[in-house]
C-alpha cells in the first residue's frame, strides 16, 4: 500500500495499478463473503447465505463460482430460473469462457438437466479442459447414454437400447473412474448383469485406488440389495401361485446374498418350509360347568384326531374327526319346581312318559382347506346326537393400508348346554328340540404394526336356529386396545381394555320346550381389563392371561313354550290351579363381576413332535366353567424348521369350531 500511495495518479501506469489493487480488495472481500455464505448454508440459514452471496456478486460480478453457489441456493428454494438468468448474463459477456461453462454445467447437472450440461462441456476446447471438467463430461455422457438406453427400452426399442449399452461398455477402456460411472449408470437402470460385468472387468485389471475400492464396494452392496429384493419378490409371486418349493429356493438364494440380515430371513424361510409339512394331531378336551342338573350343568369330553397336509397353490387341506360325550345331570321329576321348567314337564308332572337321555354321545367331522388369506370348511355336529346339523364356514383376511381386516361367514354349533349342543327329547310329547346353530357374518378390523400399541374392533350379526326352537337374532359389538409393556422376540407382556355389547331379539335361554338353553339376554354389556404374558425358549412356550370384568344385563319376558301355542295355552289355563305363571319375567339383572384365568404350555419333545396343554377358568355369578385341553402333534414328514409358537398352539388342526 505504501507503494500505491507513492504513485502519481495522473500516470497511466499508476491508474492501472490502483485499479488492480481495487479489484484485488473487492475480490478478497467477495471471497470472505462466499466463505461466510458456506458457513450459513451449513447452518441451514439459507436466506442469510443468499444475501451474503448477492453482496459478494456485487463486488465481483464476473465470478462464475459465486454465481454457481447463488444459483444452487435459488434452486433449493424452488427458483432455478433466477440462477439461469445470472449465468445467461455471464455467458453474454464471455460466451467461450471455460470456467463459466464448467460452473453452469455443474449447476444444470444438479437440477437434473444433464443433456444441457453435457452440451456446455462439449463446447470447451480440449486444450482448455481441466481434469474436473473432463471427469464431469465423462460422468454426464455415461448418465445421458444410460437414460437414453432406458427410455428406448421402455418404448420397446430394444435393439437401439442394446446398441447404446454396448457403446457404454466400449467407452470404459482402462479408466477405472469411467468404469465406475458406467457401472453406476447400469445400477440405476437396474441392469445388474451389465453392472457386474463392469465391476468384474475392473477387478481383473486391478490398479484401483482406496477411494475407488470403496466406490466398488458400495456398488456391490447396491447390486446385492436389488438382487435380494428381486428374489424376495419372486418368492412372493411363487407363494401366490402355490409353488412353495420354488418360493423356498428363492428365499434361500436371497439369504445367501445377505447373510448379515439372516435373523428375519431365517424366520420367514422357516415359516415357508413348515408350510410344506403335514401334521398329525390328537387331543383330549374336557369341560365342566356347574349349574342346575339336567339344564345348565354341563360335563363334556371330546377326543379328536386330525391331519393337515400341504395342498395345491400353497394351501393346506385338513380333516378332523372327534368323538364327543356330553352330560348334564338329571332333572328330578319329584322336584316339581325344577321339573316344571324342563321340556313340558309342567303339563304332565309325574305322568310323563319317561325322562330323556341325560348323556349324549356322537362323532363329529370336518374337512376343509386353508390358504394364506382364505379358509373354507364343511362338516357335521356330532352324529349320534338327537339333533345333527351341517356346519361350516368361509373366512377371509386382508389388509387396507395400516389396518388388517377379516370377514367370517359361518354356521357353527352352539355348545352352551346339552340342550343347545346335542338337543333333547321332551318327556311329555316325545318330540325332540334343541341342537342350536349360529349362522351369521362377523367383521373384524384391527391395527397392530408390532409396536407398543394395538387396537381392534368386531361387529357381528347372527341368526340362531334349532329344531323346534324359537328363532333368535343376535347383534354383537366388541372393541379393545392394548399396550405391550414388554415387546421382545421371545417375551411379551401386555395390558389392555376390552368392551363388549350383545343384543338378542328373543329370550331363548331357558329349558322348556321351544327354548334353546343358551344365554340370550335382551342386552349385555361388559368391560374387562386383561393382562397377558407369553415367553418361549428353544423348546418350550408358555402363555398366561388374567382378567377382571364388570357387566350389566337385562332380560326379556318370554313364554314357557314359544314355538307351540297349544302347549302355552294349556299352561296358561293351568296357572290358576298350579300357581305357576308360564312366563319368564323380564327385568334387569343389575351389575355383575367376574374374573378369569387361562394358561397354556407347549414343549418340543423332538424336532417333529410337540405336546401341550391349556387350562381355562372363569368365575362370575352363576357361571363357573373349567376347561382342560391336552394335545399332541407331530409331523411325519420331517422336523419343524421354525421356532416353537408363541403363544402355544393348543389346536393345530382346525375343525368345525373356531
Amino acid at each position: 500500500m505504501r507503494e500505491a500511495t507513492a504513485l502519481d495518479p495522473a500516470e497511466p501506469a499508476a491508474q492501472a495499478e490502483l485499479a488492480r489493487i481495487h479489484l484485488a480488495i473487492k475480490s478478497a472481500h467477495a471471497g470472505r463473503l462466499r466463505d461466510r455464505a458456506k458457513e450459513l448454508h451449513a447452518q441451514e440459514r439459507i436466506t442469510e447465505a443468499i444475501a451474503a452471496l448477492e453482496e459478494a456478486l456485487a463486488h465481483e460480478p464476473g465470478n462464475p463460482w459465486i454465481v454457481h453457489d447463488l444459483a444452487r441456493l435459488y434452486a433449493a428454494r424452488g427458483d432455478p430460473a433466477r440462477g439461469e438468468a445470472l449465468f445467461a448474463q455471464l455467458r453474454q459477456r464471455a460466451p467461450d469462457d471455460a470456467d463459466v461453462r464448467y460452473a453452469m454445467a455443474l449447476f444444470l447437472s444438479s437440477i437434473d438437466r444433464e443433456a444441457e450440461a453435457l452440451s456446455l462441456l462439449d463446447g470447451i476446447a480440449a486444450a482448455k479442459r481441466s481434469e474436473g471438467m473432463t471427469r464431469l463430461q465423462r460422468r454426464l455422457w455415461v448418465s445421458t447414454q444410460g437414460r437414453e438406453a432406458a427410455a428406448l427400452a421402455r418404448r420397446g426399442q430394444g435393439p437401439e437400447s442394446e446398441r447404446i449399452v454396448a457403446s457404454m461398455h466400449e467407452a470404459i477402456g482402462a479408466d477405472v473412474d469411467v468404469a465406475l460411472e458406467v457401472a453406476r449408470s447400469f445400477d440405476r437402470m437396474e441392469r445388474n448383469a451389465d453392472a457386474r460385468a463392469v465391476l468384474d472387468r475392473v477387478a481383473a485389471q486391478g490398479g484401483a485406488t482406496a477411494e475407488q475400492k470403496e466406490a466398488i464396494a458400495e456398488l456391490e452392496r447396491s447390486l446385492v440389495r436389488r438382487e435380494s429384493a428381486a428374489l424376495l419378490q419372486a418368492s412372493r409371486i411363487a407363494q401366490r401361485e402355490g409353488d412353495i418349493d420354488r418360493a423356498v429356493a428363492y428365499e434361500q438364494r436371497a439369504l445367501a446374498l445377505e447373510p448379515s440380515d439372516e435373523g428375519w430371513r431365517l424366520r420367514r424361510l422357516a415359516s415357508l418350509t413348515d408350510r410344506q409339512l403335514g401334521w398329525l394331531g390328537a387331543g383330549v378336551d374336557a369341560l365342566h360347568r356347574s349349574g342346575s342338573a339336567g339344564k345348565s350343568r354341563m360335563d363334556a369330553q371330546e377326543v379328536s384326531f386330525g391331519y393337515r397336509e400341504p395342498w395345491r397353490r400353497g394351501g393346506r387341506a385338513f380333516f378332523r374327526i372327534a368323538a364327543a360325550r356330553v352330560a348334564s345331570g338329571e332333572v328330578d321329576p319329584t322336584e316339581e319346581a325344577e321339573a316344571s321348567t324342563f321340556g313340558s314337564f309342567l303339563l304332565c308332572q309325574r305322568l310323563c312318559a319317561g325322562p330323556p337321555a341325560w348323556t349324549q354321545t356322537g362323532v363329529a367331522f370336518a374337512v376343509g382347506t386353508q390358504f394364506e388369506k382364505l379358509r373354507l370348511d364343511i362338516g357335521a355336529s356330532p352324529i349320534g346326537f338327537p339333533v345333527v346339523n351341517l356346519v361350516g364356514g368361509a373366512f377371509y383376511k386382508g389388509e387396507l393400508g395400516a389396518y388388517s381386516y377379516s370377514i367370517d361367514a359361518s354356521r357353527r354349533p352352539l355348545e352352551s348346554t346339552l340342550l343347545s349342543y346335542a338337543g333333547s327329547r321332551d318327556p311329555n310329547t316325545g318330540r325332540t328340540w334343541g341342537g342350536v346353530v349360529t349362522t351369521g357374518v362377523r367383521l373384524n378390523v384391527s391395527r397392530d404394526s408390532g409396536g407398543d400399541y394395538g387396537a381392534w374392533s368386531l361387529a357381528g350379526l347372527y341368526r340362531l336356529t334349532g329344531r323346534n326352537v324359537k328363532d333368535n337374532d343376535k347383534a354383537e359389538l366388541m372393541a379393545g386396545a392394548y399396550r405391550r409393556l414388554v415387546n421382545e422376540e421371545h417375551r411379551q407382556l401386555a395390558a389392555g381394555v376390552t368392551t363388549m355389547l350383545w343384543r338378542f331379539s328373543e329370550n331363548a335361554g331357558e329349558f322348556t320346550f321351544g327354548h334353546g338353553g343358551y344365554y340370550s339376554p335382551k342386552t349385555y354389556a361388559s368391560l374387562a381389563l386383561p393382562v397377558t404374558f407369553a415367553m418361549r425358549s428353544a423348546r418350550t412356550s408358555l402363555y398366561a392371561r388374567a382378567s377382571v370384568s364388570v357387566s350389566w344385563s337385562e332380560s326379556r319376558r318370554a313364554p314357557f313354550f314359544p314355538t307351540d301355542g297349544d302347549l302355552q295355552a294349556r299352561a296358561e289355563a293351568l296357572a290358576s290351579a298350579n300357581g305357576r305363571d308360564p312366563f319368564y319375567a323380564s327385568g334387569s339383572n343389575g351389575r355383575g363381576y367376574g374374573r378369569s384365568f387361562a394358561a397354556a404350555a407347549e414343549h418340543r419333545l423332538a424336532p417333529n413332535l410337540f405336546v401341550g396343554a391349556r387350562l381355562e377358568l372363569e368365575r362370575s355369578t352363576n357361571y363357573t366353567p373349567n376347561r382342560v385341553l391336552i394335545y399332541i402333534r407331530m409331523s411325519p414328514g420331517g422336523a419343524a424348521a421354525g421356532p416353537i409358537a408363541m403363544p402355544p398352539e393348543p389346536v393345530v388342526l382346525p375343525g368345525f369350531q373356531y
